[in-house]
């Protein structure tokens, strides 16, 4: 659909088009009307039908539960050689089964079940309490109670000298394998959560009784130990593949981070710490790629950074840059290592692999990024200046636009996480940025960055890019007005201590390059017809004009002022009054010419502040030339300006009248 003045697309319900301000007659709005809430219902719809097919998706895994238990209550049914099952009659009814093809659901059935409704009653098949308690929690309190048994016994048997610290430790050994063997017996009968919690009790009697030959009873050496503790991990790692099950898994995982804690003997060991880190993450990544376990990711860069700083906290000495250099080049090279691990490992199961929720998978990008940073920046700041915190963040913006490309290259059904990559991306440069340049370079190099960002955004129709634009663009200018103006410009309120040509072509070209992004800003997005906030009647174009206007005002206001303090003091007041009937006059002719009835608004209340400022300040501060010079000027503008209204009074009153139908018909 588009506007039948202008030719522009018609993207979303309003009264009048959003490009040209053609009014559309009621009969077109109340059509438009029920065009849009048609287009809002399809995609109402289209999530409700998702959550009943999510829900049947559950109720059929509950069903194919039932039918494992009932095919093995089936299976214990004794039946005599030669004896005749019993049939029942009714089961040549089966034959008269309608299998037809289902009839179609009309709009209301499916308006009527409502997603709650649906869960509810699938909760109301689930278990019972009862049952839920005696299958799953007893069991583990049982299994619980029996560890905790062996390491009484294995205490009571010490203290009373029955058997020796070989003995006790096989035992516990022995336990362990027999959970393993039980746990796997009744797998094979069925019983698959029983079995599996037993399992799970046989890892963990295994690990307690590898920490106990070691830390109590001192059998084997760290060495052995240790080589023990990483083959439980495995074994617990082999079995959850084998039974397809993550929580076997997420065990063995975090039995593999607390052996380092459980076997430490206090002394400091960086790189073979780091490494097994390395491996073990590595490993466990493996498992959760091929199994699709992203619980396993989320945990592992969780438990990464506890150990981590564990270290640096209790092995590592900031501030002491003579004696622990030799320990901060491992540390900065095994951290980005970390950082390199649960960046790339999230994403390969959007190259690789066909992962329905791809967007979990990317909840550990963002924290990861932010952690393995701040690290680096404490790390190196310790030895070396501050630039050089930049390579490291030129080598994470450069990660992320690698992917980014690799992922473009997939097809626009990864838009969204390219976007996600490309945001990580330009975060980085603009972090980037002050760490390489300093004073107004910062702004300037900003500016060039929110300009790509908003074209990225509006290219790729993503509100996330824009929105990056337009708050960095904001922050420019924050930053431009408060900081470089006063503290690099040194223009501070009234005072112009630097003088106005200190650091004159620095300034101008920094001011340069504010107007024209700010200006680009508005001009592109109403080229390419973007709304970010498309719901509000201040449209994106207007926003910015607007704020191009106001910077360009207030940077005038400031250097005519700079100008005057060092040449003509006398006249800075003069001087102000007739840069403000300048700017109306610019305003007005701006508002004619364009039809704009608001600019014209604006223009008129400047008129009347600049009238109001010289005949209640002005006069009574400067003297007579100026006065008269001033008042010359300013009255020369105002005639002129009513010599426009005269010119166009037609095109005036019919954008007037324009403007009046249009608050009608709101």
């Amino acid at each position: 659909m588009e506007c039948p003045r202008c030719q522009k697309a018609i993207t979303f319900l309003t009264k009048e088009c959003n490009h040209c301000q053609y009014a559309f007659k009621d009969v077109i709005y109340k059509k438009l009307s029920i065009y849009f809430g048609i287009l809002h219902e399809v995609d109402h719809l289209r999530s409700l039908s998702k959550d009943i097919f999510r829900s049947l998706e559950k109720l059929k895994q509950k069903a194919d539960l039932i039918e494992e238990d009932l095919v093995a209550e089936l299976k214990k049914i004794p039946f005599a050689v030669g004896e005749e099952k019993p049939v029942s009659v009714k089961s040549k009814a089966v034959e008269k089964i309608d299998v037809s093809p289902p009839k179609p659901v009309s709009v209301k059935v499916l308006e009527s079940v409502s997603p709650k409704k649906a869960l509810k009653k699938e909760d109301d098949d689930s278990p019972s309490f009862e049952v839920l308690l005696g299958q799953k929690w007893i069991l583990i309190v049982g299994i619980i109670t029996m560890v905790f048994g062996i390491g009484y016994f294995l205490k009571y048997s010490f203290d009373k000298g029955w058997i020796g610290p070989v003995g006790r430790v096989s035992l516990a050994y022995l336990w362990g394998i027999g959970f393993l063997i039980g746990g796997s017996i009744f797998q094979k009968r069925n019983y698959k959560t029983f079995g599996l919690f037993l399992i799970g009790g046989g890892i963990a009697v295994l690990y307690f009784s590898a920490f106990a030959a070691f830390q109590i009873y001192e059998l084997f050496g760290q060495t052995s130990s240790f080589g023990i503790m990483i083959l439980i991990t495995v074994l617990s790692m082999a079995l959850s593949l084998a039974y397809d099950e993550k929580w076997l898994a997420v065990l063995g995982m975090m039995g593999g981070f607390l052996t380092p804690i459980l076997l430490s003997t206090g002394q400091d060991n960086q790189t073979a710490l780091m490494t097994y880190i390395s491996i073990l993450n590595m490993g466990i990544l493996g498992v959760a790629f091929y199994k699709k376990w992203n619980l396993l990711n989320i945990l592992g860069f969780i438990a990464t950074y506890i150990i981590y700083i564990g270290w640096l906290l209790n092995h590592y000495t900031f501030y002491n840059t003579g004696i622990r250099l030799e320990k901060f080049w491992p540390a900065l090279l095994f951290l980005n290592g970390f950082y390199l691990i649960y960046s790339v490992i999230p994403f390969a199961y959007l190259f690789f692999r066909e992962n329905k929720e791809k967007l979990i998978s990317l909840a550990i990008v963002l924290p990861n990024s932010f952690i393995a940073f701040l690290l680096s920046f404490l790390l190196i700041i310790d030895h070396y200046p501050a630039e050089w915190v930049s390579v490291i963040a030129i080598g994470y913006a450069l990660t992320y636009l690698l992917m980014a490309t690799f992922l473009y290259r997939k097809g626009r059904q990864e838009l969204q996480t390219f976007v996600i990559l490309l945001s990580e991306a330009s975060l980085f440069l603009v972090i980037t940025v002050p760490l390489l340049v300093s004073e107004y370079w910062i702004t300037v190099f900003w500016l060039i960055q929110s300009l790509a960002l908003l074209w990225m955004g509006i290219k790729l129709k993503r509100h996330l890019l824009t929105i990056g634009a337009y708050t960095l663009l904001i922050i420019t200018v924050v930053k431009f007005w408060f900081y470089d103006y006063n503290t690099i410009f040194l223009f501070i309120g009234d005072q112009i201590d630097g003088g106005f040509t200190h650091l004159m072509a620095p300034r101008y070209l920094t001011i340069g390059f504010l107007l024209l992004v700010t200006f680009v800003f508005a001009v592109l997005i109403k080229k390419e017809r973007h709304q970010t906030f498309s719901d509000s009647d201040l449209k994106d174009e207007k926003l910015f004009y607007s704020l191009w206007i106001l910077v360009l005002f207030a940077i005038l206001n400031t250097e005519t002022i700079a100008f005057f303090h060092d040449y003509l003091p006398k006249a800075s007041l003069a001087a102000i009054s007739v840069l403000w009937a300048l700017f109306s006059i610019g305003l007005m002719v701006k508002g004619i010419i364009g039809n704009h009835i608001n600019i014209r608004r604006v223009a008129l209340i400047l008129f009347v502040l600049t009238l109001g400022k010289i005949f209640l300040f002005d006069m009574a501060r400067f003297s007579t030339p100026y006065r008269i010079v001033s008042f010359m000027i300013v009255g020369l503008i105002l005639i002129g300006t009513s010599w426009l209204y005269h010119r166009f009074k037609g095109k005036i009153n019919i954008s007037i009248t324009d403007d009046k139908d249009r608050e009608k018909d709101s």
